[in-house]
């Protein structure tokens, strides 16, 4: 019948067989009363009795139909087993069935609270076994805490917000030679170094807005007078810093040595390459002189031109290498301005599939909504000129360039990669080409003058080294990324200028204009080029004035003479050019100047160094350039164009 209603059960033939199921977990128990009579009875009591806390076993009683009262014996049977469903026979199927279902649901939450009972004791077990070694292991980290504040050689230490120090370690006294009470009796900025003082205690007031954790360097005086640079790690935490510093002066005095050897190596190098190269140049230019001077001397004039041109076209690539040289140093004079890097791509489309050769497919994939970029449209041109060249070299069977252009916004996390370069908005040049690839050791000096992989005369090795000076002068970047037998990928970082771009001007083949009577003042250290440049001036119907300094130049400015135009060298010696320019702007506050530079740190960025009615041409220079400015400094306003 409980089989049929779903209920498990196990028939005992006696008392002893029920009693050896009981150790399993059984939902409850039925018998009948006459087994209360039976023999093994006091062990089933027994058991009972020894129920734990938790346990009240469910005991159902098929009790005999009586008229009159229970036998005393059989009430005080029941009475012992407790938790007793007593059930009359006859009972149907119904009742039964209900009654053990009720049983084993009882049963069923005796083991849910055995459950939680262990579940507790289990707990409280482990509370006490933590009472009882709490004690024992507060002392252990204690002492650990206590054996790295003593044994550390990295300066730790306890401060106020006033900087008055409250605690210190013993590497004070190794590293400082300060003792204990010294310390504890002074403020810690007693001991910064006087440069440092200021900058330190703004890193306090930075802790006291609630910084949480501050890294920073200072320099300490030793007990000997001598200065430690001390990099430091702060964190404030209940009204005091709790601080530990590390001396780095070693570490810093290591690193100078190694950047200065690496100086010194990259100035032999390049030291190496410009005397090679310039002295090719130069037997050009001499030995095209030497040639012309002859022919003349015996009237042999047919040749002269030849010369002349050989001599202007070595000296002119000796121009070209110096320009590489400034942009390598980062010291070409850039005229930075919004510019439309889409519009310079595309004006040179033209010319590099000319240059590249039928082989090399050329492909341009433009951002239509590209931001204007802020960078120097000339030297962009240069660079990508540049870049195309060197990727028709790594293409020797043909094959396929890529410029690409896009906006791209880049966040702390990923200017980590590229040094220098600040977070924010800027415009992606790409070049990518289809050739041979470089080798991981090959991408490591890339960047590197006069390395070069052509064979010996076809490169000066400057190319890669001028574009990224140009990048980082424009406070951009420059990447590399290749692949042998894949091809390079070059990408232009230049920052992005949020107004309407200017278009790149094309040059037209100038003649040059004419003065009418203006006087120009030059300023000129270098004798052999004042004279030049006087003689050219005077050709073309200017009236020159000649300086060989400031201090010469200074006395025409004050006196009442006509000067147009002033013309100065920027790098003069004792005062220069730009000096010079604001003692002329006191007395003249209208005048117009002409800067000259060939090698200006401080005219790297035109922007930044000049003024109004200011303008500046590049060392060398064609004559027509020259004239050709002049004439529209002193028929215009001044400014650049």
């Amino acid at each position: 019948m409980l089989a049929q209603g779903g209920v498990e059960a196990l028939a005992c033939p006696d008392l002893a067989s029920l009693c050896g199921l009981l150790h399993g977990d059984a939902g409850g128990i039925l018998i009948t009363e006459e087994v209360l009579a039976a023999e093994g009875l006091e062990e089933l009591l027994a058991w009972i009795d020894r129920q734990p806390p938790w346990s009240d076993l469910p005991v159902v009683v098929l009790a005999t139909k009586r008229t009159g009262p229970r036998p005393p014996r059989a009430s005080q049977i029941i009475e012992r087993l407790g938790n007793v469903i007593l059930l009359e026979r006859p009972i149907n199927a119904e009742t039964l069935m209900s009654a053990a279902r009720s049983a084993i649901r009882g049963r069923r939450r005796q083991y849910q609270a055995r459950a939680m009972l262990a579940t507790e004791e289990t707990a409280a077990a482990n509370l006490r076994d933590l009472n009882e070694t709490l004690e024992q292991r507060v002392a252990e980290r204690t002492a650990e805490r206590d054996r790295m504040w003593h044994l550390s050689t990295d300066l730790m230490d306890v401060c106020n917000r006033e900087g008055r120090l409250i605690a210190v370690n013993h590497a004070w006294t190794a590293m400082l030679g300060w003792t204990e009470a010294e310390l504890l009796a002074s403020s810690f900025l007693d001991l910064v170094h006087p440069d440092d003082v200021d900058a330190t205690q703004e890193k306090m007031k930075r802790l006291e807005r609630g910084t949480t954790t501050l890294r920073f360097e200072n320099r300490f005086r030793s007990r000997d007078g001598v200065y430690r640079l001390i990099s430091w790690t702060a964190s404030p935490d209940a009204g005091n810093v709790y601080a530990i510093g590390r001396d780095i002066t070693e570490q810093r005095t290591t690193e100078e040595a190694l950047r200065q050897s690496q100086k010194m190596e990259a100035i032999g190098q390049l030291t190496g390459g410009i005397a090679h190269d310039f002295n090719n140049m130069l037997a050009g230019v001499v030995g095209s002189l030497d040639l012309m001077k002859r022919r003349i001397a015996n009237g042999e004039m047919e040749r002269v031109p030849r010369y002349l041109d050989a001599a202007m076209t070595s000296a002119q690539r000796a121009a070209g290498l110096t320009a590489r040289l400034l942009a390598f140093g980062r010291r070409q004079s850039l005229d930075l301005k919004a510019t439309d890097v889409n519009g310079v791509v595309a004006g040179l489309e033209e010319l590099m599939r000319r240059t590249l050769g039928e082989n090399v497919q050329v492909e341009t994939r433009l951002a239509p909504d590209l931001s204007p970029g802020w960078t120097d449209a000339n030297q962009l041109e240069s660079a990508l000129l540049n870049l195309a060249i060197n990727a028709r070299d790594a293409m020797p069977e043909g094959g396929k360039l890529t410029v690409t252009t896009a906006n791209r916004c880049f966040g702390p996390a990923q200017v980590l990669k590229m040094e220098g370069l600040a977070p924010g908005n800027y415009v992606i040049v790409e070049v990518a080409d289809t050739g041979i690839g470089m080798s991981p050791e090959t991408l490591q000096k890339v960047f590197e003058p006069f390395f070069t992989t052509k064979p010996i005369g076809q490169g000066t090795g400057l190319g890669l080294s001028m574009i990224y000076g140009f990048a980082k002068q424009s406070n951009g970047h420059v990447t590399v990324e290749s692949t042998e037998g894949q091809g390079t990928v070059i990408r232009l970082v230049l920052p992005r200028y949020a107004e309407r771009a200017v278009a790149i001007e094309e040059e037209a083949d100038m003649q040059a204009p004419k003065g009418d009577g203006e006087t120009v003042l030059v300023v000129e250290d270098e004798a052999l080029v004042r004279m030049l440049v006087v003689d050219v001036l005077e050709d073309l119907g200017y009236r020159a004035i000649e300086a060989g300094s400031a201090d010469e130049a200074i006395p025409y400015l004050k006196a009442e003479g006509r000067i147009d135009l002033l013309m100065t060298d920027v790098g003069l010696p004792g005062m220069n050019g730009r000096q010079l320019a604001e003692v002329a702007r006191e007395a003249r506050p209208e005048l117009k100047i002409l800067f000259v530079t060939g090698y200006a740190e401080k005219a790297a960025v035109r922007g930044d160094f000049l003024g109004d009615r200011m303008d500046i041409v590049t060392k060398p220079f064609v004559f027509e350039t020259l004239a050709t400015k002049i004439r529209q400094m002193i028929e215009g306003d001044g400014t650049p164009a």
